[in-house]
This record gives structure tokens, C-alpha cells and sequence, in this order.
């Protein structure tokens, strides 16, 4: 990509390829993960009770909660978090130029970002992915519609044996179903949390939820910079990649009585059909400055630059 080009980028570009991933730590990432299991079978519980236990959902909150993001989902939260922080205070993302580390620009850049962005991320993960492991388990364990007849009668078999009851019970059933019935309220809240952080002057984080039965960020978050209501009442969501700005992806959220239907533009390759939605929401934070916009920080108006950069 030519310097011109990426100097009049938008302000919610790629910050670029720094070669090191970031992480909080090996025993910061692990007490995380930890907390946020404990959090999230507590919100589990509250809800929906024993179900949680019954269909499984406790089960894969721990196995989830045990399993460490990779790699690549580590660089797609570092892109993703540094594109909506640096958006919010109307800079550029630093961009790791020619040469990666061996370069001493770069270097010195590196030696100022990295630790800030290891407590942010750190921060991050610890707001966010309690609310992610409750909603991939809902989807995937709590029931949205009614159970047969047979699995009914398994789980309850297997409640009662692990209960220890050695005498006949009797059993009176109350069918409802907690997934079905919670999923529009928890859409309405995330197109909520995404409206306030675009009406805040922000970029939405949003996971998309396309096979709830594998662990958190086990997709690529995508970066919200736009939403809108059709006549319809179809909401869309216009976003893209972290790592990929520029392609345009639309997320349509169409409400029908207590049913939600999701659909994306384009498709994700041969990833499943998307079947919900977790915003990671953001507290503001200060990014560090690099270059001029750190020398002159309170003498000159950069948000003007950036603002130039987006009529270009």
C-alpha cells in the first residue's frame, strides 16, 4: 500500500501488523478466564436455575471458560479494540510502517503501546467475556422451543439419579422454554448497547455468534459503524472485519413477535447460518499518542485532521 494511501485512511482503519500478538499474560489470562466462568454460571443460574444444569449450559460455560483464546483470535481483539479506541479520541491508529520491529521507529512505538494495550485488553476481556460465555451457552443448551417427549424424559431421569433419590417421586412438569423466551430482550439489549455507543461518537464491537458450541472470539469480531431502522422494522447493522475495512458487511435483525431472525451480506464463507449477537462494550480510555499529535496534544485541534481524513 502506498504512503499516500495510508496516510488519508480513515480513522477506523487497520492499525496494521505489529508481528507480536498481545496478550495479557499467561496467570492474568488464566485468573480472567476463571472469574469469568464463576460470573457468568452465576448469571446462568439466576435466570434460568436448574435448567442450567440439566441441558448442559453450566457444563460448557467450565469447559469454555478453561480454554485459552488463540492466537489469531488475540490479534483480531488487539486490531479491534485499537481501531474503536483511537477512533473515539479522532486519531489514527498507529501503523506499524515498513520493516516491522527491526525498524527503531516502530520499536519505540512498540515499547510505549504494548504495555498499555496488555491492561487494556486485559480490562476488556474482563467486562466482556463473562456476557459472551452466557450467550454462547444459551444458544446452544437452553431450549427456544418446546423438547420432545423423550429428551424430557431423560433429563429429568438423570436430575432425579444424581439428586440420590432411591424412592419413587413424583414429577410436575411446567414446559416453557427460557432461551425463546429471553432472546428478544437480549437483542434489544445489545442493538441498544451498539445505538449508545454509536450515538456516544464510537465504534461497536460486535461478536457474532454463527456456532455457539465453540469457545468466545472463536469468530472474528466486527466493527459497527453504522445502524439503521428500515420500513419494515428490520434493523441493520453496517460494520466490517478489523482486519479488513474495507469490505462492507450488513447484518439485518428482523423481529417477528418473540422470534428474532438474523441474516448477514455477505455470507461468511462455509461458517454456519448467524444465529446471535454479543456487543463488547468499551469503557473510554486515552490511547497513547505518538509523533506530533503527542507533542502538541493541547495546542493543536487534531480532531480537525481526522475529521478532513473522513471527507476525503
Amino acid at each position: 500500500m502506498s504512503w499516500l494511501r495510508r496516510r488519508f485512511r480513515p480513522g477506523y482503519d487497520d492499525p496494521g501488523a505489529w508481528g507480536t500478538p498481545i496478550e495479557p499474560g499467561e496467570e492474568t489470562d488464566e485468573a480472567i478466564r476463571r472469574a469469568s466462568a464463576d460470573q457468568a454460571r452465576r448469571s446462568l443460574q439466576d435466570p434460568f436455575g436448574p435448567l442450567a444444569v440439566t441441558f448442559g449450559a453450566i457444563e460448557q460455560v467450565t469447559l469454555h471458560g478453561s480454554v485459552a483464546p488463540s492466537r489469531d483470535a488475540i490479534i483480531n481483539l488487539t486490531r479491534a479494540v485499537l481501531s474503536a479506541d483511537y477512533y473515539r479520541a479522532r486519531l489514527r491508529p498507529p501503523i506499524c510502517g515498513p520493516g516491522g520491529l527491526t525498524d527503531a521507529d516502530n520499536r519505540a512505538r512498540w515499547e510505549r503501546l504494548q504495555p498499555w494495550l496488555a491492561g487494556r485488553l486485559a480490562a476488556v476481556l474482563t467486562a466482556n467475556l463473562p456476557g459472551s460465555l452466557v450467550e454462547r451457552a444459551v444458544l446452544a443448551r437452553l431450549p427456544t422451543t418446546w423438547l420432545p417427549d423423550a429428551p424430557i424424559r431423560r433429563a429429568l431421569a438423570g436430575s432425579v439419579a444424581a439428586a440420590g433419590w432411591a424412592a419413587p417421586v413424583r414429577v410436575t412438569l411446567s414446559l416453557r422454554a427460557p432461551g425463546g423466551r429471553d432472546a428478544g430482550s437480549r437483542m434489544e439489549a445489545t442493538l441498544a448497547a451498539v445505538g449508545q455507543t454509536l450515538a456516544e461518537g464510537g465504534l461497536a464491537l460486535l461478536e457474532p455468534v454463527h456456532d455457539p458450541t465453540r469457545p468466545p472470539l472463536a469468530e472474528p469480531l466486527l466493527v459497527v459503524r453504522a445502524l439503521g431502522t428500515g420500513a419494515d422494522g428490520a434493523v441493520t447493522l453496517i460494520c466490517h472485519e478489523a482486519d479488513a475495512p474495507e469490505t462492507e458487511i450488513r447484518l439485518a435483525v428482523m423481529r417477528s413477535g418473540g422470534d428474532i431472525r438474523l441474516s448477514r451480506q455477505p455470507r461468511a464463507g462455509d461458517r454456519p447460518s448467524l444465529c446471535g449477537l454479543h456487543c463488547w462494550c468499551l469503557q473510554p480510555a486515552d490511547p497513547p499518542r505518538f509523533g506530533a499529535a503527542r507533542v502538541f496534544r493541547y495546542v493543536f485541534p487534531w480532531w480537525l485532521l481526522w475529521w478532513l481524513r473522513h471527507r476525503l
